[in-house]
């Protein structure tokens, strides 16, 4: 079965005016409810459309299956994502990709590969008739609570990404991976962290080489714990918060995006 790939790393990336992109991870992707549910803080990713749409002026859709709660603060942006609080890899792998098989296979042909119609959240979300489409990933934060964050399993998550989201034509151009921010609630995690952030960049060069137009953004080396966090809702210290945190990671995110020559702005 063929797999359509828009773009390899041997590729030089096409600079377009109109961007369309999945935030894939967890509560720092979906963002805070300060009130059970009633309204919600959506993370980087109003801030990140503020950025894209209105201060550089490209034709900008945030996509997904989830969509922020209609109290979302601050409001007036596209507010589709794929952020699930509590989520490990193994989980937002799943709930993405489908369920494989056992043999820890990556692309569409492999024999533990699930079939048509059973291959996640991005089955739905692809193909989409608008070009330029990307994955923002943020995740491995609930895999620091727990213990090591598997670089291996970050790996196959990703391919299995750009598997899925490239099985029809007018799929993924790219994956963006997004560095893990910095924690104060847990300083075993954060170790954990910060050995996972480290490995990354060498990951992405793994995921290239494999065919997988992957690009690295450091959203960790110049995270500011003392401004960048939130301390009133949930865990404290585990989240950015909605104002310096979620515009240093949204800025670093169009700032990768506009240095791999994807748009034009």
């Amino acid at each position: 079965m063929r797999v359509y790939s828009p773009l390899s790393p041997a590729d030089a990336p096409v600079a377009l005016s109109s961007i369309n992109l999945i935030p894939i991870g967890d509560s720092n992707t979906s963002g805070l409810s300060p009130d059970g549910g009633v309204t919600q803080y959506a993370a980087y990713r109003a801030r990140l459309y503020q950025e894209l749409a209105t201060t550089r002026g490209l034709t900008t859709t945030l996509r997904g299956t989830l969509t922020t709660m209609s109290g979302a603060s601050p409001a007036g942006y596209q507010s589709g994502h794929e952020g699930v609080a509590g989520e490990t890899l193994a989980f937002i792998e799943d709930r993405m990709c489908g369920t494989w098989g056992g043999g820890g296979g990556v692309t569409i042909g492999s024999a533990d590969a699930p079939a048509a119609g059973l291959r996640g959240h991005l089955e739905t979300l692809t193909p989409y008739p608008r070009s330029n489409q990307w994955a923002v990933v943020h995740a491995g934060t609930n895999d620091a609570t727990a213990g090591a964050v598997s670089t291996s399993l970050y790996q196959r998550m990703c391919q299995r990404i750009w598997a899925v989201g490239n099985a029809r034509p007018g799929g993924l151009r790219g994956i963006v991976c997004c560095a893990l921010i910095g924690r104060t609630d847990d300083a075993n995690a954060q170790t954990r962290t910060n050995t996972f952030n480290a490995a990354l960049p060498g990951i992405v060069t793994t995921l290239r080489a494999a065919g997988v137009f992957a690009i690295f953004c450091d959203t960790a080396t110049a995270w500011n714990t003392a401004t960048m966090m939130d301390n009133s809702i949930g865990t404290p210290g585990l989240h950015m918060n909605a104002t310096t945190g979620a515009s240093f990671f949204a800025l670093q995110v169009a700032a990768a995006l506009r240095a791999a020559g994807v748009t034009t702005a």
